[in-house]
């Protein structure tokens, strides 16, 4: 899909002799919400909160192994572990690769 800025979207639709004055403000009003990104698409900060707390799962489960076993008490990893440790990595995955939408748009 084609990207054009705001203001030539703006230009377009005042131009257009086809439709009303109610309707044109209407349009420009939808087209100046529309463009405003959304806090989760622009917010790197938040990304960052979440991916550290993944990672710190991550390394909280493999620690708690390492520790039980070294104790010899047990012989394999507990379940519980692996699926926090599977879950946060394949979240993490998630998280990191991109969106079909923007290798497309590149």
């Amino acid at each position: 899909m084609k990207k054009i800025s705001l203001q030539k979207l703006e230009s377009i639709i005042n131009e257009s002799k086809d439709l009303s004055e109610p309707t044109k403000k209407k349009l420009v009003k939808q087209a100046d919400e529309e463009s405003k990104e959304h806090p989760l698409k622009t917010d790197k900060s938040l990304y960052r909160i979440v991916v550290t707390g993944l990672v710190l799962i991550i390394l909280t489960c493999l620690t708690f192994t390492f520790c039980l076993t070294l104790k010899g008490g047990v012989n394999k990893m507990p379940e519980i572990f692996m699926a926090l440790g599977s879950a946060a990595v394949g979240a993490i995955a998630g998280l990191l690769a991109p969106r079909p939408s923007q290798v497309d748009d590149e």
